[in-house]
């Protein structure tokens, strides 16, 4: 259903479920084609919430197929993000694992740009900046979660078979190595750059990122508030006081740039 999601075709029915697993199979022998039933296990999968089932009388080519009830498929929210959830683990590879360092050059640039654009009130910009970073954020974090569980997972393999581990551990050394003094280099500039954006005023940052946002089941104070959260969440950390930049004069005190309590974001 995703594949075929994919050229547009967002309800399908048991037929194009059958074509779609059969040009798979064509290249990947593994892939199971039903020869009966195939109607049967959509109308489970409808049974359990995973995909919702639509009767489309536009189908039924006469009337004995029509008595036959012509339906058709669609993926619910739950299904396709169980889906999402099976297709990630089936296709997670211990080599794809890395901590990108060659990130903070392209934050630190969308954190200069998002200043300029709330400094000269371009409310679409701050809007793309901010998402953009907060896009980058969660990535760095998921990058840094799998990185940190495949570590535990070639420490415990350490237990059979200690080459494997050897074999890694240089390379691995070198990469976070090169990932720590890049963020090192980068981290006095990243907490300027914040404060530089806090100070052209971070309620007025948030108001026009609600106010472009197009979610649209979310009122504007969810959608502020949701900005918010996310602003705090994925602020970068503090430096540490070896390596943070001499105190910059307090602007003048006014609401919209009073500055929040600044949460550590794991990198």
């Amino acid at each position: 259903m995703d594949r075929l999601r994919e050229v547009h075709q967002v309800q399908v029915g048991a037929g194009d479920v059958a074509g779609a697993l059969r040009e798979l199979a064509a290249s990947h022998p593994e892939v199971p084609v039903p020869d009966s039933g195939l109607r049967d296990r959509l109308d489970q999968l409808a049974a359990d919430g995973l995909v919702h089932r639509f009767d489309d009388a536009s189908r039924a080519g006469n009337l004995a197929s029509y008595r036959n009830r012509q339906s058709v498929y669609q993926f619910g929210e739950l299904g396709y993000w169980a889906y999402q959830a099976v297709e990630n683990v089936l296709g997670a590879r211990v080599e794809d694992v890395n901590l990108s360092r060659l990130v903070f050059s392209d934050v630190l640039d969308d954190l200069r740009a998002l200043s300029e654009a709330n400094r000269t009130g371009q409310g679409e910009d701050v809007y793309r900046r901010l998402s953009r970073l907060d896009s980058v954020m969660e990535d760095m974090g998921r990058r840094s979660a799998q990185f940190h569980v495949t570590l535990g997972e070639i420490l415990r393999s350490t237990e059979a078979s200690p080459e494997v581990f050897l074999r890694h551990k240089n390379a691995l050394l070198v990469h976070m190595s090169d990932f720590m003094a890049e963020l090192e280099r980068y981290l006095p500039r990243l907490d300027t750059a914040v404060h530089e954006v806090e100070d052209t005023g971070l309620a007025t940052l948030l108001s026009r990122a609600a106010e472009a946002d197009e979610r649209l089941f979310m009122d504007r104070a969810e959608r502020l508030e949701d900005w918010r959260r996310r602003w705090l969440a994925g602020r970068p950390p503090e430096p540490p006081n070896w390596v943070r930049p001499p105190a910059r004069p307090s602007p003048v005190s006014s609401p919209c740039c009073a500055r929040s309590p600044r949460p550590s974001a794991a990198v």
